[in-house]
């Protein structure tokens, strides 16, 4: 959602103001602010560090499970990351 609301601003940047641009834009900074900026920092300090090392062993039988999932999750941290937020 907070890729879309990016993306449908930076199109609309050279045309007139669309009716809901404003309300795009406080969505956006709600995203942020309550649940991308926080779960970022919660991800990095309690859990980055495991699913590392998880990812580092690449899949075995004892972690079979959890793999896919601490795969997903650095991903998503990774992406978050590089967006700039």
């Amino acid at each position: 959602l907070y890729t879309a609301i990016s993306e449908i601003e930076k199109a609309s940047a050279n045309q007139a103001p669309l009716a809901y641009q404003n309300q795009m834009k406080e969505i956006k900074e709600k995203l942020e602010k309550q649940f991308i900026t926080p779960l970022t920092k919660v991800y990095k300090k309690q859990f980055k560090t495991n699913n590392m090392r998880i990812i580092d062993k690449d899949v075995t039988d004892w972690n079979h499970l959890v793999y896919p999932d601490a795969l997903f999750s650095q991903k998503i941290y990774e992406y978050l990351e590089n967006f700039n937020l």
